[in-house]
């Protein structure tokens, strides 16, 4: 459900929307804070009920469970979008982050990068010229 609604990339023009009617709103609540941004604003129930319905305008039949499911990641997904449109990238990224299962991996492995590079023992590593 939630793989059928990326491909057919229903999230960017149901944010738009949403964005033209409420972004100058979210700026003037979070100017360029897009961390504070990440951590405290929601999606309400009554967007992700517009989306649902926007999801089965666009002729994607909606599967419950599959929703139910995916509430966490659907709703965080619908945030980076909103922080992409108004704080580019970095705003997608901080929104994201939560969810997004490859960095969160890719987070617990600095450490043993660096043990591997030998930074954690405070060595100095040389230079490629």
């Amino acid at each position: 459900f939630t793989k059928n609604i990326m491909r057919r990339d229903i999230f960017y023009p149901f944010v738009s929307a949403h964005v033209d009617a409420e972004g100058q709103k979210i700026r003037a609540t979070y100017g360029a804070d897009y961390r504070q941004f990440a951590a405290s604003y929601e999606i309400s129930d009554d967007m992700l009920k517009s989306f649902r319905a926007f999801v089965e305008k666009k002729g994607v039949k909606i599967d419950e469970d599959a929703l139910k499911k995916d509430r966490q990641y659907l709703t965080t997904r619908l945030k980076a979008y909103i922080a992409r449109s108004i704080w580019s990238e970095e705003g997608w990224f901080s929104a994201i982050a939560g969810v997004d299962t490859q960095l969160q991996k890719a987070m617990t492995l600095f450490p043993e990068a660096e043990k591997i590079a030998g930074l954690s023992e405070g060595k100095k590593t040389k230079k490629l010229n």
